[in-house]
């Protein structure tokens, strides 16, 4: 990243959290300068992995070769492997040893929770969550709306529903729906998760949460107007 364009990055970021009524977590930003040395260093371990498919003794060793990395100092390098791993798609024999390896970064490194989100979606109909990772995966939930960490709580909240692992009696709708994340309650909404519609047409204001309950025919259209700031 340029010196004198990290700001305009940040804005275009904070921008477009706004259209969906979401924040950027200024506390959680950390600007680096990336070392192109360090790319190709890591351009060059993944490469020897790509021509076949991996045994578990290869996915043991590329991803120790990485938390190695890591540990050493190259900061970024398993964001790195795990946004290579899916812009390339490495094939692996062992699908549950991966997903195990998913969740141990999803555990240690805050920052890689949503890449890692993105392949355990993408990796769902090879292997299926135990309970331990759902566990896992709402324990990690309850923990980031704790913190108002948006865009973690909706990349768990959509591993839970994309892998059919949520119901109506989960000991994390409530939470969800006490939260001021208005996106997760509409993912929420939009499941049939919870019957409690009036209580959050009461509670919230915003546009995109009205309209979702409008749509699925909790509210009038003259209620919604009557809500929404519409200008005739």
């Amino acid at each position: 990243m340029y010196d004198d364009n990290h700001h305009e990055i940040v804005n275009i970021f904070i921008n477009v959290l706004r259209k969906y009524n979401l924040n950027l977590n200024f506390e959680k930003i950390e600007l680096e300068d990336f070392p192109y040395y360090a790319v190709k260093n890591f351009d060059r371990v993944i490469e020897a992995y790509r021509n076949s498919k991996l045994e578990d003794y290869d996915l043991i060793k590329l991803f120790n070769d990485f938390f190695e990395m890591e540990k050493a100092g190259t900061r970024g390098a398993i964001r790195y492997l795990l946004k290579s791993i899916q812009k390339d798609s490495l094939r692996y024999n062992n699908e549950q040893l991966f997903n195990s390896y998913l969740f141990t970064i999803m555990a240690n490194d805050p920052r890689s929770v949503t890449k890692a989100c993105s392949l355990i979606i993408k990796n769902n109909n090879l292997a299926k969550l135990n309970n331990d990772q759902v566990s896992l995966i709402n324990n990690m939930l309850i923990n980031n709306l704790k913190k108002n960490y948006d865009l973690e709580v909706i990349w768990l909240l959509y591993v839970l529903i994309e892998t059919d692992n949520i119901k109506e009696d989960s000991e994390i709708i409530d939470p969800i729906l006490r939260s001021e994340n208005e996106l997760a309650i509409t993912m929420v909404l939009r499941k049939d998760l919870n019957n409690s519609f009036n209580e959050i047409s009461d509670k919230y204001k915003p546009w995109i949460l009205n309209y979702e309950l409008y749509a699925h025919g909790y509210l009038s259209l003259k209620e919604l107007e009557f809500k929404l700031p519409l200008k005739k």
